[in-house]
């Protein structure tokens, strides 16, 4: 179908007019105009391939074993062949088998949530979950069966979060999947978008940036931002509703963002900006307005602020992270930042007192993992930080482990570890549901006397629960600990 040389085996007849067989029906097939590469698919300039007719006249004729690689990559891929058939599918000819083994080298696969997505020569195919329309085809099907072909101009990148996608192709911004908050930017609040639709964004796409409420699209004009914008955290200078990409002034330098929340961080070597709700001070930016609507400065040390890596929430505080030191804001009700001061909500961000490589907080509680140890802050109500009897921890201090530990969790007034034999012990307080019988026998105390076992506490519970979890990329806490804990737990 194209004029390239001819590569696989001849097939009986050189000639495509039907003169060796004239009793056989004549047909046309026509290979409408596409869009091909030139000299790779991520190359930036393309050519147009001309309209050419074959005519079958009831053989197969050569020129059916030249069509162009990425085309017969794609009849490999939906066909899905596997197995005996694959080897039958490549006695056709040689190029065939080339062509295929090439493509399962070099295609891109993304799994998302389900979904999976193989981008081949710039052609998408997808396959999997589809409860949100992400798959990118007409289908009312939950589930897609096989890899089934997108069709979308040729696909240069791709990005999704939350099943929803964005593709930048050779013409311009796509989008479909779950549009949460309008963040696709097609101009809908809502609901689900089955089939590609184009994006309407001023210039030239770049790059995108997509959260589970906002998307930010960066062009050859700027950064323009659609989604959730009820607090204002997309920074362009109001809280309405934004359904279509909408410029965000002040944005130039910015290299990425982070949207948790209420809240939206942008990353410039410049610094570290934040837009959006700002009630406990969660912003960062040392102000007291309950909205942020604009780009603001973070009030961060100067040998800083230019170097945050890491920025971890909780909706109502903010961590931010550069190696090992560690600046937080926000609520600070039970002293939960670990600053060592007792102040209710802290607007302008303090240092943490301990160096810092990991860090969650939830529920009042933050716990901190630092080197081989295990620090945590905030609410002691419940004795479940520390036995002192002190209410509010604004430092953070030690945890007493019962022994190694692989993973850390906080939930309401516990907090639960989990050690190496995979085994989840808690302390704090007395929930009937989570500990049984130890937990009866001191419910009139409303606490727990230390570590306690529990038979139904595990990941799949704490995620349901909505608590947070940490895993720890190596055991902390020590062996004779152990040993002196399964002794206190035989007497309960």
């Amino acid at each position: 179908m194209n004029d390239s040389t001819n590569d696989g085996p001849a097939s009986p007849s050189s000639s495509a007019t039907g003169a060796e067989n004239e009793s056989a029906p004549a047909c046309q097939i026509t290979i409408p105009d596409a869009v091909f590469p030139k000299r790779n698919v991520f190359s930036s300039w393309y050519t147009r391939k001309v309209t050419k007719t074959v005519n079958i006249d009831g053989r197969l004729p050569n020129a059916l074993f030249t069509l162009p690689t990425h085309l017969i990559r794609a009849v490999v891929r939906t066909a899905a062949i596997d197995g005996a058939a694959r080897r039958e599918f490549h006695a056709i000819c040689r190029k065939f088998l080339l062509a295929e083994e090439d493509g399962r080298c070099s295609v891109q696969t993304f799994v998302n949530d389900g979904t999976t997505m193989a981008l081949d020569c710039g052609r998408l195919f997808s396959s999997g979950n589809n409860s949100f329309g992400q798959c990118g085809v007409v289908s009312e099907e939950d589930e897609v069966t096989g890899p089934r072909h997108v069709r979308l101009p040729p696909v240069l990148r791709l990005w999704c979060d939350t099943c929803g996608y964005l593709a930048l192709s050779t013409r311009g911004m796509y989008a479909w999947g779950s549009n949460n908050r309008g963040r696709l930017g097609l101009g809908d609040v809502g609901g689900h978008i089955v089939v590609p639709s184009r994006v309407p964004v001023p210039g030239d796409g770049i790059n995108v940036n997509a959260m589970p409420t906002a998307v930010f699209i960066r062009t050859t004009s700027g950064w323009y931002g659609c989604g959730d914008n009820s607090r204002g955290q997309l920074g362009i200078g109001s809280t309405r509703a934004v359904t279509t990409p909408t410029p965000i002034p002040g944005s130039e330098g910015v290299t990425r963002w982070r949207t948790t929340g209420f809240v939206t961080f942008s990353f410039a070597v410049s610094g570290l900006k934040a837009t959006g709700g700002n009630r406990l001070g969660q912003c960062g930016v040392g102000r007291e307005d309950v909205v942020i609507s604009t780009l603001s400065p973070v009030t961060l040390p100067d040998d800083f602020k230019g170097r945050v890596d890491r920025i971890l929430t909780n909706h109502d505080s903010s961590f931010f992270l550069s190696g090992r030191r560690c600046f937080g804001c926000g609520c600070n009700e039970y002293g939960e930042l670990g600053v060592g001061s007792d102040t209710k909500e802290v607007r302008t961000p303090l240092e943490v007192r301990v160096p810092v490589d990991d860090v969650m907080s939830w529920c009042g509680q933050t716990v901190i993992r630092s080197g081989g140890a295990l620090f945590c802050c905030g609410d002691n109500s419940m004795t479940q930080i520390h036995s002192d009897g002190t209410d509010d921890i604004t430092s953070p201090v030690p945890i007493d482990l019962p022994g190694p530990v692989v993973a850390v969790a906080v939930i309401g007034d516990n907090i639960f570890v989990q050690l190496k034999d995979g085994a989840w012990v808690g302390r704090g307080g007395a929930m009937v549901t989570v500990f049984e019988t130890q937990a009866s026998r001191h419910s009139d105390l409303g606490r727990l006397p230390g570590w306690t076992k529990s038979s139904v506490f595990d990941r799949a519970f704490a995620l349901e629960a909505g608590a947070r979890v940490m895993t720890l990329p190596e055991p902390v806490g020590s062996t004779e600990a152990l040993r002196g804990w399964h002794g206190r737990c035989a007497a309960i």
